[in-house]
This record gives C-alpha cells, structure tokens and sequence, in this order.
C-alpha cells in the first residue's frame, strides 16, 4: 500500500455512485469465501483464518499469494494517524482488495471517532475517497473483474505492470492500460458502456475482463 499526501480535492463532495461500504465487505466476502470474518471490527484477531486460499497454479504462474487480514491491519495501522479527508492512497498489486477493504473500513472508524456523522463518512468514502482519491494497481484481468465487482464502477486502476507506475500521470482516472510505444497510462473509456449493465454480475464481468485480456494482452 503506498501513500501519498496531500490532494486538494472538496471534502464531503457527493457524486452518483453505485457501493457503499456494507455492499463492498459483503462483496469482499463473497469473491474471497472469507464470510467467517467480521470485517466491521476495526481490528481482525490473529487467530481466526482471514487468508484468502489460492491455488499452486496461481501461485507457480502469477506469484499470487493473498495477505491475511489480521496482518492486512498490522501494516496499515501506522499509517492511519497520518491520513486525512484529502489523502491519496494507492494499493499496489492489489488482488481483490484485501488492503482496500481494511483501509476502507480503517478510516469510516477513523473520522467517525473525531465527529463526523457517520452518513458524512460514508458519502466521503464512496463520492471522493474511492472515485478521486484512491488507486488500485493490478495485473491479472480476472482480479480486475473482482475490483469493480467489489469497490463498484467509479474506481481507479492501472491495469498491467506497477513497474509503470512511473508513467503515471496527475490526472489518471478510470481503468488505465499501459501504452508500452508512448510511455503512458491510457484509460478506455469506451469500456464503460459494457462494463455498467453487469457490474453486479461477478460471473459476467469475469467473461468480459477474459476477452479484454485475449483482445489486449498482457
């Protein structure tokens, strides 16, 4: 997880979107099959199993292994005194999210604890933080398929190598694929009108992300 302050975007700014926090740990526990997990606490124990299992293929082909969560929150923990309302924050190699959705619910607890109403917090977390403030970095195409699934339709990521991430530019947005030729993230937002009608659909976005990827290549 990397994280970078400050950005000037307005605070508490609401825009049309299409998760909330319940919608995306629910989701989140979905796609993992980590539903023994209570991702409402602000801290998961060390003794319950929240590792999300891959398989050795996934592994010998990708180097896919998923953080547990319990440790997901022993990495994050340092940095939550330093973010704020206009922090940007970025996951890198994020697989389905599992630093995302702890950050997530991290700072819902976080200024909800200085006195922010809660419906403030929530509108922040999902107009601004996911749709302005937050980026994913991810490889593999299926994961991206989960990402939207997951954090909805509004969500940042640089789909390919975050070796790139170098080429990134200040305002990067949507899902960004990487121009080896030009040296530069380029986002496709003819993408979008496919991507909308099945983004409750897991099953459907996989099959679509699957084409993009034979279409696309790595």
């Amino acid at each position: 997880m990397r994280f970078v302050q400050e950005s000037t975007s307005s605070v508490f700014l609401r825009s049309e979107v299409d998760v909330d926090i319940a919608t995306a740990e629910s989701r989140f526990k979905e796609v993992t099959g980590l539903f023994n997990v209570d991702l409402s606490l602000p801290t998961i124990p060390r003794g319950i199993d929240s590792q999300q299992k891959t398989t050795k293929a996934a592994y010998k082909e990708h180097g896919w292994v998923c953080t547990p969560l319990w440790l997901v929150d022993e990495m994050l923990e340092p940095e939550i005194p330093n973010l704020t309302l206009t922090s940007t924050t970025c996951d890198a190699c994020a697989g389905c999210g599992q630093f995302s959705i702890r950050l997530m619910r991290k700072l819902h607890d976080k200024f909800i604890k200085v006195g922010i109403i809660e419906e403030k917090v929530n509108a922040w977390i999902t107009s601004v933080w996911l749709p302005k403030l937050h980026y994913f970095t991810e490889f593999q195409f299926s994961n991206v398929a989960k990402l939207i699934y997951i954090f909805g339709t509004s969500i940042n990521v640089y789909v390919g190598d975050s070796l790139n991430m170098k080429y990134s530019g200040d305002n990067d947005s949507g899902l960004l694929f990487f121009n080896a030729k030009e040296k530069k993230w380029v986002n496709l937002p003819n993408l979008m009108p496919y991507i909308l009608p099945m983004k409750d659909d897991l099953n459907a976005l996989l099959l679509l992300f699957d084409a993009l990827e034979q279409k696309i290549g790595k």
